[in-house]
């Protein structure tokens, strides 16, 4: 039987009765601890609705924390790449600087060597 049922059947019951005043009593009595049932319920209910909205909250700090996480490596990352490309940078700008130094040395050597072979020739000739 529901609650209202129950109150419904002990109207009926206590209006048969002929004591008015026990019957008053206990019907007042039957609708305080329905209401205090009520109130049980219902603050039970709004602690459920407590709970769940913490428990939601705490879902969504965590899924920022973990977001935030993955946005700093991914930042790191990110600096690290630029750094090793300007790092390659630099070693390719000093590449073509040696290379360009070689070939200048190579150059001279063979003007060198043509004009010993020349100064060599015309001491010959003599």
């Amino acid at each position: 039987m529901s609650g209202h049922s129950i109150v419904i059947g002990l109207i009926m019951f206590l209006s048969v009765t002929t004591n008015r005043r026990r019957s008053l009593q206990l019907l007042s009595l039957l609708l305080q601890n329905q209401r205090l049932q009520n109130q049980r319920l219902l603050s039970q209910q709004l602690q459920s609705q407590r709970l769940l909205s913490q428990r939601r909250l705490s879902q969504r700090l965590l899924s920022q924390r973990r977001l935030s996480q993955r946005l700093l490596s991914q930042r790191r990352l990110s600096q690290r790449l630029l750094s090793q490309r300007r790092l390659s940078q630099r070693l390719l700008s000093h590449q073509r600087r040696l290379s360009q130094r070689l070939l200048s040395q190579r150059l001279l050597n063979q003007r060198l060597l043509n004009q010993r072979l020349l100064n060599q020739r015309l001491l010959n000739q003599r």
